[in-house]
């Protein structure tokens, strides 16, 4: 009777342990990624950017509205700003062109002009797989690429503080 009970008690503790890893794991709310979305970025920051993208409002409404929110935290020195920058001007490897590092209370955030969306691509590959982007500890956002009808890809990266 003894090794019965046994048995059952570690079937109903394995199955709540799956039941609970299930819905621990599993979003109702959760937002397929497009297929096109850069590769090695973090399903959080890929569903953020989804989230935060209108696509009937402009291409270049999301990355306003999440630098609008990262600027009105207010600016100020954080430890975290010189980690953020280096990430930022790794990011810039490869674009055409980027704006100056921005950094406030709550974050810190760039945008960079691809010459192709190949090049984006790529350069979006290896900044995910880089050592200082998998260091940076806090949320991060590559909000959905503008592209261009010249081939141009315009793409804003932003760093949530890392506490």
């Amino acid at each position: 009777m003894s090794g019965r009970w046994l048995v059952l008690c570690g079937v109903v503790v394995a199955g709540l342990a799956i039941a609970l890893f299930v819905m621990v794991h599993r979003d109702p709310r959760a937002v397929t990624p497009p297929i096109d979305a850069p590769t090695g970025v973090d399903r959080g920051a890929r569903e953020a950017a989804i989230v935060l993208v209108d696509h009937d409002a402009s291409p270049d409404a999301a990355p306003t509205a999440a630098l609008a929110t990262l600027r009105a935290s207010g600016s100020g020195r954080e430890s975290w700003d010189g980690q953020a920058t280096a990430l930022l001007e790794a990011a810039a490897a490869g674009s055409i062109s980027s704006t100056a590092p921005e950094c406030y209370i709550a974050g810190c955030a760039a945008t960079f002009t691809f010459a192709s969306e190949a090049r984006y691509r790529e350069r979006a590959a290896a900044l995910t797989a880089s050592d200082v982007y998998q260091a940076w500890t806090g949320g991060k956002l590559l909000a959905e690429p503008d592209r261009r009808p010249d081939g141009r890809v315009v793409v804003t990266l932003l760093l949530y503080r890392p506490d």
